[in-house]
């Protein structure tokens, strides 16, 4: 079951709200010019009697008027909605009228309050007596209203579930009062919530499922309000028949349109943690199946293009990615907890890669992507980074990899200019800027290109050009043409597994692809369908089971293939 924890986005409103309450709060306690404050005795301060509901107030009606007595009458002049404010737990102000009468003053909101929620009650010192008295401070307190009375929803009706190209939709009729659903299934006709699998939390009335063996599944579906979850709808099947062939492919989230620029690594236990954008939210996530379940947690609540995810030998996780202030942003987390930092905020970067030395050092590398432009390499050093730019300049695709064993030193590789011709290129640096040529099938070559590092310290890469052939090369062989494509933007992935075995991705209009060499010949199989894989990324376990992320534009959603 996925966990995401709720993201508050600051209310401007509020902000603006909080200015005027500093600027009255000043005005009350700094002196004028050439007054002395010891000329006269202190004021008199009015007493806040009492406060309904009061404060730690629970199951209060959402009717309910908010009513604060004083000990003093008071001015009507400095009551208001900035003087005596409710707010909502996203600390927006709830619209509602404030009456003065004598000593009291009511709030009574415009609409009913929202069912088993907190809201927070603010008197200012602005509220004042005839005679100029005030409170001595600000005054805040807390309550929660009621569940709702009417009840929980029922149950959703007509729940319907179809295989469609080997993927479960379900879909039901809405239920009054609900807010959301949860989806459960089982592999069991007869079974209780306890026992299901809760698949997601949707708001709409459909959603997706992937079966990963050829079986029954069986499914039902609750309405959830903020009180209550209804008893689950009639529970309906589908029959998953035969294998799906080698890979086992599964809708990790499709919540929104989440899934794009995704980064995976594959764990020592055996799971995978993949990093990805939530396009809906403009969020960063992370989702991993190390507890048996997909788990989810954000990283940061904003983010733009291309992300980069390694893991170090130590069981650090380290994440590149651009934001959504075009800043190049690293995270590390080695105990739960994510550390965010700003590695660059000059350059407007469309694309970045990750790696990590043994040491646990992390090394960035990043690009315009835009046109042949500056590269950039950053190293960490503590808890700042040493930034050197190449004298070369990169294409749109951009690919850094550390090499493995002592002695290599760093070296990075990414697709480059050479005057009147374009080649794939290793760069380097290691005190000084090298160049290398890893040679290229025919002028253009290398317009985007994936690159990996194999214990040998030799490159491997998948590559496309502007002849629409997509191929295989390395140092140590000859490259091979895998397929062709014509269209000029496709996305590559490369991984090297035990015995330095290349398994790549590549996208055609027909699908996401998978590709191996094994004692030289050449194996092609497809995973997915037409519109998913336009967005991927491959990791290699150590024990060499194949893991892959990709987008389906079809679902809006994350897929996760493992190769069995």
């Amino acid at each position: 079951m996925s966990h995401r924890p709720r993201c508050l986005v600051p209310n401007v409103s509020r902000l603006a709200l909080r200015c005027r309450l500093i600027a009255v709060a000043l005005a009350l306690v700094v002196p004028s010019c050439g007054s002395d404050a010891n000329d006269a005795a202190a004021p008199a301060t009015l007493t806040l009697v009492s406060l309904t509901p009061a404060d730690g107030a629970e199951d209060v009606s959402v009717g309910a008027v908010i009513t604060a007595t004083f000990d003093e009458p008071l001015d009507p002049g400095t009551v208001d909605e900035t003087s005596f404010v409710v707010e909502d737990p996203a600390e927006r102000p709830v619209s509602g009228t404030v009456t003065v009468s004598a000593t009291e003053v009511s709030f009574r909101a415009d609409e009913p309050l929202d069912f088993v929620t907190e809201y927070t009650v603010s008197i200012t010192r602005a509220i004042a007596s005839p005679a100029g008295e005030r409170l001595p401070f600000l005054h805040v307190a807390h309550f929660t209203t009621e569940r709702d009375t009417a009840g929980a929803p029922p149950a959703p009706t007509r729940l319907s579930a179809t295989l469609v190209d080997g993927v479960v939709q379900l879909s039901w009729m809405p239920a009054p009062r609900a807010q959301s659903y949860h989806v459960y299934w089982s592999t069991e006709p007869d079974f209780t919530l306890a026992q299901a699998t809760l698949l997601r939390r949707v708001s709409r009335t459909e959603t997706a499922f992937q079966p990963t063996r050829a079986v029954s599944y069986y499914f039902a579906v609750t309405a959830v309000n903020p009180s209550w979850e209804s008893s689950p709808s009639a529970v309906t099947n589908v029959d998953v028949p035969g294998d799906n062939g080698v890979w086992n492919v599964e809708l990790v989230d499709s919540e929104g349109v989440v899934g794009t620029h995704s980064a995976i690594v594959a764990n020592p236990d055996g799971s995978v943690t993949i990093a990805y954008r939530d396009e809906s939210k403009a969020m960063l996530e992370m989702v991993t199946n190390a507890s048996g379940a997909w788990v989810a947690e954000e990283i940061d609540s904003m983010s733009d293009v291309d992300t980069s995810l390694a893991r170090a030998v130590a069981g650090t996780l380290h994440v590149l990615y651009v934001d959504g202030l075009a800043r190049i942003r690293h995270g590390e987390n080695s105990s739960g907890d994510w550390t965010l930092s700003t590695i660059d905020d000059r350059v407007e970067a469309a694309d970045v890669s990750l790696d990590v030395r043994p040491d646990g050092t992390a090394v960035a590398a990043y690009g315009t992507g835009v046109e042949p432009g500056p590269i950039y390499v950053a190293t960490e050093e503590g808890d700042t980074w040493s930034i050197v730019s190449a004298p070369f300049r990169g294409l749109v695709s951009l690919a850094l990899v550390l090499d493995r064993e002592p002695g290599f030193g760093l070296r990075t590789f990414v697709p480059a200019y050479d005057p009147g011709y374009f080649s794939l290129a290793e760069i380097g640096y290691n005190g000084a800027w090298i160049q290398t040529g890893l040679g290229s099938a025919s002028p253009a070559a290398g317009s985007e290109v994936a690159v990996a590092v194999d214990s040998q310290g030799d490159t491997q890469s998948i590559a496309h050009d502007a002849q629409g052939l997509i191929y295989y090369v390395s140092r140590s062989s000859t490259s091979r043409t895998i397929a062709h494509h014509n269209d000029a933007s496709v996305a590559l992935s490369i991984a090297i597994g035990p015995e330095d075995i290349p398994h790549m991705l590549y996208y055609l209009d027909v699908g996401l692809h998978y590709a191996t060499i094994v004692d030289g010949a050449l194996v092609s199989e497809r995973i997915d369908g037409p519109g998913a894989g336009g967005d991927n990324a491959i990791a290699v376990g150590p024990d060499g089971l194949v893991h892959v992320s990709y987008f389906d534009a079809n679902v809006g959603g994350l897929k996760y293939a493992i190769r069995r």
